[in-house]
């Protein structure tokens, strides 16, 4: 059951407004699935298929898919590259080099998730090659899920699968790296800073031994000392979106627009994207520790995807677009946004805004337990700091509904309208929970006010005809619930049984 203006699983609460209102600009929905659709769809294949093809019909698609791969080597775009390398993987399922190829171009376009979907192609693929190919190809499948686990803030992965390269290459540069980068990810700043040691005594003039410090400072909340250790460093090419997306966070958390500004379009540079796929950053606002805020960029790659630039200006972005989205481009904006959220919280940026953000997705997407969880933080922290938001509050006590804890749920709505005398939903869900804590009148009341003050509120409508209905109150029921159908007809399947019976209702008593 929805929960825009639909009456999520009959819980009775109407729609809270995802906040829009971060000055940024909402990024346009342009298809991207065209990038990653081959050139030959009918001769493309899964692995399983492509395994009990007769040995002489694999190898012509080898050698077609060769053909594509040379094209891919001379591709000037990374749009054009992922077409020919997709084309290749269906010629060849069989070939997991093709598939990690394959999944770092569309990393960096900034569909992790496909990316990753792509590396579990190339694992499949990769247990019937040679015995000498295999070890260097499962480091590189390692090393590639450790990047993009990292980018996610997936950090117990993210460090599982670096420690899993290093088995493969314990001492090799990039492995040693990225085990430092992971330890100060998740936590293990002694083990992160061990690592920048002993990199530094080996090979002062590298880089990475300052990349490694500066985000183990980050971790310890030593933000200064993070731009101390990075802002001399100069990373190799390879790494550089990665270096420079970090230094931004770090003037990010400084308040240093200008740096933040400098460093974001160096890693979208890096990138290398061409135009037509990443086009003029988006300028959204963020807040600052000190209470202003902060200007900062964000590109986003086929219209869709974060691709580079600050990642908290990309979720309020993100959140922007949900806001206007509607039809086909509102269900991907869900996803896309409740992602970024994911990420920021993981990232520990802005995590009450970013819970509850989520948390009125995840409502709206009918996952009560998930959403209860993130409300419920938001409004430990409320309460904690001695405020009431009543939007935050209302949508708690909703959740609360939904679980069938209506007397825990009373005191937030009551706190709710108390603090927002106006809000017509925290009224409904109030309302609500007095009918199911055998409180009619009281509830009732509740709901005539929150009907008063939002006409269109169907789930109102829909409790206040539950009322109607359990006080034998047929003509009343019946018109209340009308109403409801007509102001939520995507709930036909709840509304009208108890429509129907309450219209029968009424024309036996006549």
């Amino acid at each position: 059951m929805g929960y825009g203006r639909r009456l999520c699983a009959l819980i009775a609460f109407a729609a809270l407004p995802l906040a829009a209102g971060c000055a940024g600009r909402a990024v346009p929905l342009v298809g991207p699935a065209e990038v990653w659709i081959s050139a030959a769809p009918e001769d493309s294949l899964g692995l399983a298929d492509f395994r009990r093809l007769p040995p002489t019909m694999a190898a012509s698609r080898r050698e077609r898919a060769a053909r594509w791969l040379d094209a891919a080597s001379r591709a000037s775009g990374v749009a054009e590259r992922v077409r020919c390398l997709s084309t290749a993987a269906g010629l060849a399922p069989d070939d997991p080099r093709i598939w990690m190829d394959l999944s770092e171009e569309t990393s960096r376009l900034g569909d992790k998730r496909l990316a990753l979907d792509q590396l579990d192609a190339a694992e499949a693929a990769v247990v019937r090659r040679a015995a000498e190919d295999r070890r260097d190809l499962r480091l590189r499948l390692a090393m590639a899920r450790a990047w993009i686990s990292r980018d996610r803030a997936k950090w117990v992965d993210a460090r599982a699968w670096a420690d899993s390269a290093s088995r493969y290459s314990p001492t090799g540069r990039e492995v040693v790296m990225l085990q430092g980068l992971t330890r100060a990810g998740h936590g293990d700043l002694s083990g992160a800073l061990n690592v920048s040691r002993d990199i530094e005594r080996k090979h002062y003039f590298q880089f990475e031994w300052r990349w490694v410090r500066g985000m183990a400072e980050l971790a310890r909340g030593n933000v200064r000392n993070a731009y101390h250790w990075m802002h001399v460093a100069r990373p190799d090419g390879a790494y550089a979106a990665r270096f420079y997306r970090d230094l931004g966070l770090v003037c990010e958390r400084l308040g240093d627009s200008v740096g933040a500004r400098r460093y974001h379009g160096r890693s979208f540079a890096a990138l290398d994207l061409e135009p037509d796929v990443c086009g003029d950053p988006h300028q959204v606002s963020i807040p600052c520790a000190d209470g202003d805020a902060l200007r900062v960029p964000v590109w986003t790659s086929l219209g869709r995807f974060y691709a580079a630039g600050s990642l908290l200006g990309a979720a309020r972005a993100a959140v922007d677009s949900l806001d206007a989205a509607t039809g086909p481009a509102h269900r991907v904006w869900t996803d896309r946004t409740q992602d970024l959220l994911s990420i920021c919280i993981r990232q520990d940026l802005e995590e009450t805004w970013c819970r509850r953000e989520r948390g009125r997705i995840l409502a709206e997407l009918g996952l009560t337990d998930q959403a209860f969880e993130d409300m419920r933080r938001v409004v430990v922290g409320h309460e904690e700091a001695g405020r009431v938001d009543p939007d935050d509050f209302a949508l708690f006590g909703h959740l609360l509904n939904a679980r069938g804890d209506y007397r825990q749920a009373l005191p937030y709505l009551r706190r709710a309208v108390d603090a927002g005398p106006d809000h017509a939903p925290g009224w409904s869900a109030l309302g609500y929970a007095l009918l199911m804590t055998a409180q009619g009148a009281a509830g009732e009341q509740a709901l005539d006010r929150a009907l008063e003050l939002d006409p269109e509120l169907p789930a109102a409508w829909y409790n206040r005809g539950l009322a109607h209905f359990h006080a034998h109150r047929w003509a009343e029921a019946a018109r209340d619930l009308s109403r409801a159908l007509d102001l939520a007809p995507d709930d036909r399947e709840e509304i009208l049984p108890l429509l129907q019976q309450a219209r029968g209702r009424v024309r036996r008593a006549d």
